[in-house]
């Protein structure tokens, strides 16, 4: 097991390497903006590093959020934002975190992005990777935290966006037009987990 910090930064260095593919899907249904500003967003909680590092669970990942709230521009900032903040909370109320606790974060997290933003599973967004990934963690017998059946669930979940119509941000605009390309979103998550599991 590795601490937030090892993970934040496994992270930070995946998404880096994935921006102009993110940037790519992002652009062929919505601005092309969105891997620039995941990328700048875990940037930034590595360079303030030293505001949270460390901080208990919760307060470290409350932090994180508020980084990601106050400095990062469009949805995907406020979305990030209330992931990590759900994620420490359940996380810091476990004594013991195992596949059935990072389950409840993850969910805790789906449902803090639904209620900000509306979004419903089928609707190509990031909570269609989501879903899959903390179902799978459930679903596992491993008897430590299994980031490789979370990423098999949410990339079998992100690779299911490629046939849905969407309904959020500016894709909803394209109705039939929108088929035919995965979520730029539901693709981060996978990037996550790919990141977590090596």
């Amino acid at each position: 097991m590795f601490t937030l910090y090892e993970a934040i930064n496994k992270i930070n260095k995946k998404i880096s390497q994935n921006t102009l593919y993110l940037n790519q899907l992002d652009a062929a249904i919505g601005d092309g903006d969105f891997g620039s500003n995941v990328t700048n967003g875990f940037q930034l909680l590595m360079d303030n590093v030293s505001t949270w590092k460390d901080l208990p669970l919760k307060e470290a990942l409350l932090q994180c959020g508020k980084l990601f709230s106050f400095k990062i521009g469009g949805s995907s900032g406020q979305l990030f934002a209330i992931s990590l903040i759900r994620i420490g909370d359940t996380l810091s109320r476990a004594s013991i975190i195992d596949n059935s606790v990072l389950a409840n974060a993850l969910e805790n997290a789906k449902n803090g992005i639904q209620k900000l933003g509306g979004a419903l599973p089928g609707e190509k967004t990031l909570i269609d990777a989501i879903i899959p990934a903390y179902e799978a963690l459930r679903n596992s017998t491993s008897s430590t935290l299994d980031f490789k059946a979370a990423y098999e669930g949410a990339k079998q979940g992100a690779e299911a966006t490629t046939n849905m119509p969407a309904f959020r941000g500016r894709a909803s605009y394209l109705g039939d037009r929108a088929l035919g390309h995965m979520d730029a979103g539901s693709n981060a998550i996978v990037l996550i987990f790919q990141a977590l599991m090596e």
